[in-house]
Parts: structure tokens; sequence; C-alpha cells
């Protein structure tokens, strides 16, 4: 099975994330990100295992004793390269930040993967795998939209399995 660990977003933000990819699909000839992955935060790529119940244990465990951290989603960013990649912001949040890094140490651990460092940028893709030209032209026109503000509740750890698409598997609320 193919999964990956991250925040399910949920409310009203879906409803956006599901506009503006399918906008940004129609406008400008890329995949839908919304008809492949539902709206979400990545804090454990995706891998491949056939035993993932170490990995739910120790989800559930890590966020027994954890509450709900406020957060907003606050304009767009980029990641530029090969693999452009165009996504809603969440403002920086110390506490919240700090609390991802312990997610992904203490998940890592368990699901072989070890990918934390100061660089470590939540996002939420509404455009994936892009070329600079459609980059700067999909850049150019969510520049001149209105600016997306959200405010959320980092208030679950999710398990995200990959059929044909990315579904919703298992989520934990704390």
């Amino acid at each position: 099975m193919k999964y990956f660990i991250g925040y399910a977003a949920d409310g009203e933000i879906t409803d956006y994330y599901q506009a503006i990819t399918t906008d940004l699909s129609s406008r400008f000839g890329i995949l839908n990100l919304s008809e492949k992955v539902p709206a979400h935060l990545t804090l454990v790529y995706p891998k491949e295992s056939e035993e993932i119940g170490q990995t739910l244990k120790a989800v559930k465990s890590f966020v027994n004793d954890k509450k709900p951290i406020p957060f907003i989603i606050n304009g767009f960013g980029k990641f530029t390269g090969k693999d452009g990649t165009i996504y809603l912001a969440p403002i920086r949040d110390e506490i919240l930040q700090t609390f991802i890094k312990d997610a992904i140490t203490t998940l890592a651990s368990v699901a072989d993967y070890s990918r934390y460092d100061q660089e470590f940028h939540l996002h939420m893709s509404i455009a994936r795998h892009l070329n600079p030209k459609i980059s700067a032209e999909i850049w150019k026109y969510l520049k001149i939209q209105p600016v997306p503000r959200f405010k959320l509740q980092f208030d679950n750890i999710s398990v995200f399995e990959y059929t044909n698409k990315w579904i919703l598997k298992y989520q934990f609320k704390f």
C-alpha cells in the first residue's frame, strides 16, 4: 500500500481548494489536484509499505494528549525549480512549527522517513510539476485574484492511501 501522513483540511477551505484547482486546471491545462488528492498539508511524504500497523499506533499515541492549534492560510506561495509548485500558504507560527517538527520526528522514525530541517515549509499545493513558463503564467494570474484567507485548526493527523487517487483512509482527531 502507498500512503502518506498529513493534516486533512475540512470546512470552507476544501470548497476553495476544489474551486481554485479546477480553475487553474481549465485555464492552464494542468492537472486538477482536487481530483487526485484531498486538501491537506503533508507531514510524511508518500511511501510504500505492506504493514502500516506500527505507523497507525504511533499516530494514535502521538495525538493522544494534543490540543488543536489555530493557524491561518493567508495567500499564495511557490517553490521554483524543475518541478515548480504553487500553494496556499499558512502563516508561519512558532507553536505550529514546533508541533510539526515533533510530529515529523516522532512519526518519521516509525514510517522510516527522516526529513525535517529548518527549511521544512508547510503548504497546501494547488498546482504541481509546473515548468517555469506555466508557473510564471499561473503566478501572474493569482496575483490579481482575491487573497485567500482561512482560519483553521490543526486538529488531526491523517493517513492518506493511494488507490487510483489519494483518499483519506484513517483520521486521528485531537
